[in-house]
């Protein structure tokens, strides 16, 4: 019972749209989301689960307190670009305790299997590490970033976490 739960609630992407067979959306929103203490989602996936458009640092803003307001006390949202963000960078963006933190990092002109999974590994073992989602947010979020940067120079499709260890 005391065991931390981080949940990346996997749905689909913009690209893509959903890539999970129909009821697994329902799922997350319904009981893998609530049972989680963190949860890492996408753009796309923090406007399926809520149902609140992501275009604005605002609307970024309601969509994590609306999950908030489902159970995770943290939230990371990934891939997030608001009217803000310049068409080169993408921002992340953290909110736990009523707070909200946002990263912005270059973005690498890559689709990769996996910078999913690794953003949330990553953020969880700083969270667990610096107990602070901010700080796991900056430190995941430059981790992710040479990841992707060493992965797109070596031009793979799969994230190179072996050969860019130490990032």
């Amino acid at each position: 019972p005391s065991a931390l739960y981080c949940c990346d609630p996997v749905i689909g992407d913009d690209d893509t749209g959903d890539y999970v067979r129909p009821g697994i959306a329902d799922f997350m929103r319904h009981h893998a989301v609530p049972a989680a203490d963190i949860i890492t989602p996408n753009r796309y996936e923090a406007e399926r689960l809520t149902g609140i458009k992501v275009g604005t640092l605002a609307e970024a803003k309601a969509a994590i307190r609306a999950l908030h307001d489902m159970g995770p006390r943290t939230v990371m949202v990934t891939s997030v670009a608001t009217e803000d963000t310049p068409p080169d960078r993408i921002d992340l963006l953290v909110g736990e305790a009523g707070r909200f933190h946002r990263l912005r990092t270059p973005r690498e002109p890559v689709s990769l299997n996996g910078a999913g999974d690794a953003i949330s590994a990553l953020f969880l073992f700083h969270r667990l590490a610096t107990g602070s989602a901010a700080t796991a947010l900056e430190r995941a979020g430059s981790s992710i970033y040479g990841l992707l940067r060493r992965t797109a120079e070596a031009g793979s499709r799969e994230v190179l976490t072996v050969a860019a260890q130490d990032e």
